[in-house]
């Protein structure tokens, strides 16, 4: 029995591409390309998520030096990827990853490699077409995903401030290395002005022996809840504050801040598969993310001082302002998830969430964070990035 002809034809055409993918290679200068394109589109942190979520692969067993930077990783991978004849896989892979990277977009289209939408026939004979409907949202690998996410729970903490005049503030926080917390500077106000005799302009103050970083509070099953592991503050435990009013590039809302003990070193012996694993902590990013309109954002938080909370929201961002000291966006909050971490749907940190906004009656009430990596660029400028991990 004889194939229709826009069955044959198709097939025709996915196997061409396929071998035309898997053969071709790149020349010198357009490898030089490829690399420097790469290199404004991925960190050290981004790139080797992206090979093993995307790829199944790993830069260092491709050759990458194990004390280099960004740039001899990606000619490593780059170089490899060449050779051994999947750089079409590698361009295509990063264009689905990044689907609004314009240079990344213009490359891949210069070359040939950019994604194309595949067309399935059925068994009987009926064209399918499928296709990404929301660009903005990507497949997830289901372990790759469920492993970070395990990691992250164990970096978070509820901010508890016992106030001088009875009650407690609460507030969430997370490891930036492995002694450091942050959270939002109105989290802890009353501790900072407590310091100096001061009170808020409620009247509260607090004092740094009355304040508990609680790791680990969470849900284990329906009917119980870890109680988490208590760290205090170190003596002189103020790292370096921001204040959040008047907001710009120089308030930003945080408060970073030194524990009596280094919780990132604690061993971890949950994380099942992760021989001696330890805490850990969140590494503050030092690349601009693009915070791409009606993209995911997902936070990790204590909302309400309760256990530890995923929110997340897959068409959430808003938008970032002119200066990056602000962006907006629709992931759900309460009291208490101030000073949470925000995540892309990678699982990637690109927020420190601050408070709500509700100056936005075209969409409603937003919420609103501070982009991690403006808050490291004022730490390098205040001559403090050297202390993150």
């Amino acid at each position: 029995m004889a194939w229709p002809t826009s069955r044959f034809q198709i097939l025709i055409s996915v196997s061409l591409r396929r071998i035309h993918t898997k053969s071709m290679q790149l020349t010198g200068p357009q490898l030089g390309e490829a690399r420097k394109t790469f290199e404004v589109t991925f960190d050290v942190f981004t790139f080797p998520r992206f090979l093993k979520e995307r790829l199944n692969k790993d830069p260092w067993l491709l050759g990458a030096p194990l004390m280099g930077g960004l740039s001899e990783m990606i000619e490593a991978v780059a170089r490899r990827a060449n050779n051994e004849g999947w750089i079409g896989r590698l361009l295509a892979s990063a264009r689905e990853s990044v689907p609004d990277n314009e240079a990344l977009a213009a490359l891949t289209d210069k070359l040939g490699f950019s994604a194309a939408s595949r067309q399935v026939v059925s068994d009987s004979g009926r064209q399918v077409l499928e296709e990404v409907i929301k660009k903005e949202n990507a497949f997830l690998d289901v372990r790759v995903f469920l492993t970070a996410l395990t990691v992250l729970e164990y970096q978070v903490c509820r901010m508890e401030v016992l106030l001088d005049q009875g009650g407690t503030s609460y507030g969430t926080g997370f490891l930036v290395a492995p002694d450091l917390v942050i959270t939002n500077y109105h989290v802890i106000e009353a501790l900072n002005l407590g310091d100096q005799g001061k009170t808020t302009r409620a009247g509260y103050s607090a004092k740094a022996a009355s304040v508990r970083c609680r790791f680990d509070y969470k849900r284990v099953n329906n009917e119980t809840i870890n109680e988490g592991t208590i760290f205090a503050l170190a003596p002189h435990w103020k790292y370096d504050t921001s204040d959040y009013d008047p907001p710009g590039p120089k308030n930003l809302d945080y408060a970073i801040l030194r524990l009596e003990k280094p919780a990132g070193d604690d061993p971890i012996a949950a994380l099942q598969g992760m021989s001696g694993a330890r805490r850990g902590f969140i590494k503050l990013p030092d690349t601009d993310y693009p915070f791409t309109p009606g993209s995911p954002l997902w936070i990790l938080q204590h909302p309400s001082a309760l256990p530890l909370k995923l929110a997340f929201d897959t068409n959430g961002v808003v938008q970032v302002d002119a200066t990056r000291s602000r962006v907006t966006y629709t992931t759900n909050t309460e009291g208490g998830s101030s000073g949470s971490p925000c995540f892309n749907q990678h699982l990637i940190p690109v927020a420190l969430h601050h408070s709500g906004d509700p100056s936005y009656p075209h969409i409603g009430r937003v919420n609103e964070g501070i982009p991690l990596s403006t808050i490291r660029r004022l730490l390098r400028e205040r001559g403090l990035e050297g202390g993150l991990g």
